[in-house]
């Protein structure tokens, strides 16, 4: 990543979070907290951001433009998302929700494909249904046979999620029998990676809570380490992939420990 590409995704997580300090920087670029400052330096010299002693926040000249769909750059959008391997995630929403069983208790994540699998709980069931994303809740709103309870909080745009201090409290005092997770990077050495600093309390609060933990990934995301990690590939139970996962990657899911579904 260049210093144009880490600049753009100071602002951009800046623009998030509000304040974040060079430490929590460093860690979502993957870079030394001396290039960090650098950055900053030039942002600040610009008229971009505003430092103060422990950290870093926007100036009012800083906004970004949230609607990019430039991922590599620091930008992700559900809309960018869901134009991706269709078909894979599909298939991979489809079998996830075969999984279900009468009764249960269910978590499901924000994300391209765990919205999809919604559409696939067998409408003869009741279930409860606890969610922070956008997508998920409106597709539970179609189903009489789901309760919903959405976990509020600050809505992010480009993710379609709600994040707040009462949306993890309320994740920790649940129970879940089963919580369907997504992820945009699977690596046998950074774990489960997400775009945000902002998405990994929420979602290691449900992880926490759940007995049986489902991950849905397609297979471009196998071996790919993004900004921030939310989990260990050992965290989870079952992890369902299409079936253009390669050899390698079949051998570092397996090797982790937990179920591999190819479908």
């Amino acid at each position: 990543m260049n210093q144009d590409d880490r600049q753009k995704l100071i602002l951009h997580e800046l623009n998030q979070s509000y304040t974040l300090s060079v430490s929590q920087l460093a860690q979502l670029l993957q870079v030394s907290e001396m290039t960090v400052r650098r950055d900053i330096s030039v942002l600040e010299k610009n008229n971009k951001v505003t430092t103060f002693y422990g950290g870093v926040s926007l100036h009012q000249n800083g906004s970004v433009d949230l609607s990019s769909t430039q991922s590599r750059t620091g930008y992700y959008s559900v809309e960018h998302e869901s134009l991706r391997q269709v078909s894979e995630k599909d298939r991979i929403a489809r079998k996830a929700a075969s999984l279900i069983e009468p009764s249960d208790v269910l978590m499901i994540d924000m994300g391209s494909t765990c919205h999809l699998m919604v559409d696939y709980i067998d409408d003869s069931s009741n279930h409860i249904v606890y969610t922070y994303s956008l997508e998920v809740f409106n597709n539970c709103l179609r189903k009489d046979n789901l309760r919903t309870v959405l976990c509020g909080g600050y809505y992010y745009e480009n993710t379609r999620m709600f994040e707040s201090p009462e949306g993890v409290a309320a994740l920790k005092n649940a129970s879940f029998n089963k919580a369907f997770f997504g992820a945009m990077g699977i690596s046998s050495t950074a774990g489960v990676s997400a775009m945000h600093t902002y998405e990994v309390a929420t979602r290691k609060a449900a992880l926490e809570s759940s007995c049986q933990k489902i991950l849905l990934v397609d297979s471009t995301k196998m071996g790919k380490a993004w900004y921030v990690k939310y989990g260990d590939l050992s965290d989870f139970d079952i992890l369902i992939t299409d079936d253009n996962i390669s050899t390698e990657h079949i051998n570092m899911v397996r090797d982790s420990g937990i179920e591999l579904i190819i479908v």
